[in-house]
């Protein structure tokens, strides 16, 4: 008896792959929704960084307008809209800002518009921002300012429409007074967001 349990001790080399075996399945049937899940809260977490940022972006730009100048007669506030082709929305918009003041910058006219990766240029394709100063929004033809005077916003934007609320309703084009409201549309990598800020009047 003793001699059949001294043999009986380890065990044969096909219970051990059996074990290894079943092993496998079972973290294979576990894992699989595991990983499921964790790609994704992966995908989620992405989606979630990409419109934080566009938002973020979209609240800069309200914030650099509410830094506005008591009106002149001028025109302090104008929307350049226009599209690319396919219909993918590519405005400008331009301001009158005491914003440049805060970064030791003289007051000035402040544009925001997309600048695409264009054959021959260097600059990084995004949204971006221009101070420009001692000139009014009307002085400016924002397709032709160069990216290097610039600061890039956000990289990757794609696509941009501006809208100002003016006499009970949304205007894509619109030049003039500082508007009610401001609607900003950022999108980048079929992502976007709208963001809506209504604004003091002097």
């Amino acid at each position: 008896m003793n001699e059949k349990m001294a043999r009986r001790r380890g065990f044969t080399l096909f219970e051990v792959l059996t074990v290894v075996a079943l092993v496998a399945v079972v973290f294979t049937l576990a894992g699989a929704p595991l990983f499921h899940v964790l790609r994704n809260l992966g995908d989620l977490e992405e989606e979630y960084g990409q419109k934080r940022a566009l938002r973020m972006a979209a609240a800069a730009i309200a914030g650099d307008l509410r830094e506005m100048l008591p009106a002149t007669g001028d025109v302090l506030f104008r929307i350049a809209s226009r599209e690319r082709l396919g219909g993918v929305p590519d405005d400008a918009v331009l301001f009158r800002s005491a914003a440049p003041l805060l970064y030791g910058s003289p007051i000035g006219t402040i544009v925001y518009r997309v600048v695409r990766a264009d054959i021959g240029s260097t600059a990084l394709p995004g949204l971006y921002r221009w101070i420009l100063p001692y000139v009014s929004a009307n002085e400016v033809d924002p397709a032709n300012l160069d990216p290097g005077r610039a600061q890039l916003v956000l990289p990757g934007v794609d696509s941009f429409r501006v809208a100002a609320y003016d006499r009970g309703k949304w205007v894509d084009s619109y030049a003039g007074r500082y508007p009610f409201a401001l609607r900003v549309t950022i999108g980048r990598q079929e992502k976007s967001v709208t963001y809506e800020d209504w604004l003091p009047q002097l």
